[in-house]
């Protein structure tokens, strides 16, 4: 993903709003905006500061290395895209899901984030 989506997902995989990280890392709020729709990129200080506060490096959310929790942070980026995922979108991950959990014990964790996020968001959208 292009660092703009990367910015966001992690963003929101953190739970923060723009605003939130503009005051956590001494920017304002549309910077982090422009900085998301791709209209602009933050200093090298700038990197390095959003990065700390996602828990992340400078690498991952530029795209030059690899997320550890892409699938998760992928999802949650799109939940929060569209608001809600339709039952056979649902059925699909559920499908995504169990593929990872009988093909690498190694992807349980993520596999696992996944699920998590489902079950918070499917919680939210009752409420």
């Amino acid at each position: 993903m292009p660092f703009s989506e990367n910015l966001s997902a992690k963003r929101i995989a953190r739970g923060f709003s723009q605003q939130e990280l503009a005051e956590r890392v001494g920017s304002k709020k549309q910077n982090i905006a422009a900085y998301e729709q791709g209209r602009a990129q933050p200093s090298n200080e700038l990197l390095l500061k959003i990065a700390a506060e996602l828990n992340t490096t400078p690498g991952e959310l530029l795209g030059t290395e690899k997320s550890k929790n892409e699938t998760a942070e992928k999802f949650t980026y799109w939940e929060s895209r569209t608001g809600h995922f339709t039952e056979q979108e649902k059925k699909d991950l559920d499908k995504f899901i169990q593929e990872l959990l009988t093909e690498d014990r190694g992807n349980r964790k993520t596999a696992m984030d996944v699920a998590r996020v489902v079950l918070k968001q499917g919680k939210k959208k009752k409420e």
